[in-house]
């Protein structure tokens, strides 16, 4: 009778699909938050003709990219509408509606949050947890 391992050694197809999805789930975090990185540096130059009042573009900014599909989004857009009524520079962008715009920057996450000083995309943040920060950055501009 062949011997069957037994204890924490021991996993079994259920335990073998998890640790791969697991691994999987982990490895796609990695890339879209290296991915992310790659737009800091970008000029919301590139996004002014998909943005409304192009003028306000300069300074300090927060550009806000999400989809009604998306129910991380559903939770922060109004927040950022909120956002959007106290700060002349905060940007709304529907990508289901302008897809070039996510194009444009490579988005791969949804929401994504762009910060942007004098022009120039500094911080990159993907998902709606960190709109705290988003807050404090037009808060100290």
């Amino acid at each position: 009778m062949p011997r069957v391992p037994t204890g924490a050694t021991a996993l079994t197809w259920p335990g073998y699909l998890v640790l791969g999805l697991s691994t999987l789930f982990l490895g796609y975090l990695l890339w879209t938050k290296q991915a992310s990185s790659r737009m800091k540096g970008h000029r919301l130059e590139e996004l002014a003709d998909l943005l409304p009042d192009q003028g306000r573009i300069g300074g300090t900014a927060l550009v806000y990219f999400h989809t009604p599909a998306c129910s991380a989004c559903k939770s922060m857009t109004p927040r950022v509408e909120n956002l959007r009524r106290d700060h002349p520079r905060v940007f709304v962008v529907d990508i289901s509606t302008n897809p070039e715009a996510a194009r444009r920057f490579g988005l791969l996450a949804m929401p994504t949050t762009l910060l942007a000083r004098d022009g120039l995309v500094v911080e990159v943040i993907v998902g709606a947890s960190r709109l705290r920060q988003a807050e404090a950055f037009l808060g100290a501009a």
